[in-house]
Formats: structure tokens, C-alpha cells, sequence
């Protein structure tokens, strides 16, 4: 990745051992309050692993520096976050502030595994 992280991109993730191939939004850009930033991004996985079962992922917030977009291509840039996103982003948020919701500290794909696998009821892969 040589781009830098601004709000309103989509970024290809390839596969991993964890998940699918993802498509990446990135909707929020906030500090953490320790000096750290957190990305909150929209996840959606390739349309075959929707077929089977992979869910989208409406809010998910990611450290920046562990966010995992090093072999990710930028697709698209200026994009407006869903209802969704903001939703969940607002609860997080409130949360957040007081103490009652973090941030994942590992790259977007195993991230993404482990919500889907418990939205799932399944293993973590």
C-alpha cells in the first residue's frame, strides 16, 4: 500500500488464511485519545463468499497501524458511508467514549473473521 488512508476509499483485500477476498471502506479516521488513531471501516467480502455465508460487516473499528492494507489496492476514492456505517459508528462511538468498546488491534481480514464468526455462531477460523 502506497497510498495513504483517507476517508471515502475502497480498497481490494486479497484473500488470507482467515477470510475471504474483501472489499474495504473506509468511513471515519479518529484519534484514540492515546495518541493512536482508529480507522472505522465497512467490510464486505467477494459475492462468491457471500454465496456462502460470509456476512457484511457494517462497522468494524481497526487501529491504524495494524489496519492490514498492505497488499490492498485502492478502488475507489470519494465514496459516501450507508446508514449502516453510521449507525454503528455512533454506537461504537458512544461506547468508545465511555469506556465500554475498544478497537482491534490486528489486520482487517482476521478481524473480519472473528465477527463473522461469531455473527455466524461458527469457529474462528
Amino acid at each position: 500500500m502506497s497510498e495513504e488512508i483517507e476517508i471515502g476509499q475502497f480498497w481490494a483485500v486479497p484473500a488470507s488464511a482467515a477470510a475471504p477476498p474483501l472489499l474495504v471502506g473506509v468511513f471515519s479516521i479518529d484519534e484514540d485519545g492515546n495518541g493512536g488513531t482508529v480507522v472505522g471501516v465497512f467490510v464486505q467480502p467477494h459475492p462468491q463468499a457471500q454465496e456462502s455465508g460470509w456476512p457484511t460487516v457494517d462497522h468494524m473499528p481497526l487501529n491504524a497501524e495494524t489496519l492490514g492494507l498492505v497488499h490492498a489496492r485502492l478502488v475507489r476514492s470519494g465514496a459516501s458511508a450507508g446508514t449502516r456505517f453510521e449507525e454503528g459508528y455512533g454506537q461504537w462511538a458512544r461506547a468508545f467514549a465511555d469506556g465500554k468498546a475498544g478497537v482491534f488491534s490486528i489486520p482487517v481480514s482476521e478481524a473480519y473473521a472473528m465477527v463473522a464468526g461469531v455473527a455466524e455462531n461458527k469457529d474462528v477460523r
